[in-house]
């Protein structure tokens, strides 16, 4: 999987759809979600992707196969989502709460397309 960082370039031409996705959370997500270090992630069952800011994008044949987002919670955090696109609701692999402040030091950048 070709994969491309927000920090470094995101794909040509890539663009999160503006709209509202069903959402569908794996047992990973669901546990995640319930023990992450910073306290407990709300669940929803959509997600609003105009809202979100695109961190990460995994491409397999020049098709989106990964979109890693990052959204607000609180004040203080934003709450990131390892969503895979499908033709009805999403799956979430994972989730987890980044600090607003988190300024991403240890970004391994050999990991991304240049």
């Amino acid at each position: 999987m070709e994969l491309y960082h927000a920090d470094i370039r995101l794909p040509e031409g890539f663009r999160l759809p503006a709209r509202l996705v069903q959402l569908s959370y794996s047992r990973h997500a669901l546990r995640a979600a319930t023990d992450d270090r910073y306290g407990e992630i709300p669940l929803t069952p959509v997600l609003n992707l105009e809202y979100c800011q695109t961190i990460e994008v995994g491409l397999e044949d020049r098709r989106v196969k990964k979109v890693v987002v990052r959204t607000e919670l609180d004040d203080d955090n934003d709450v990131v989502f390892v969503l895979i696109p499908g033709p009805g609701a999403w799956f979430v692999k994972t989730v987890w709460i980044n600090r607003r402040n988190d300024c991403h030091k240890t970004l391994d950048r050999s990991r991304y397309v240049k």
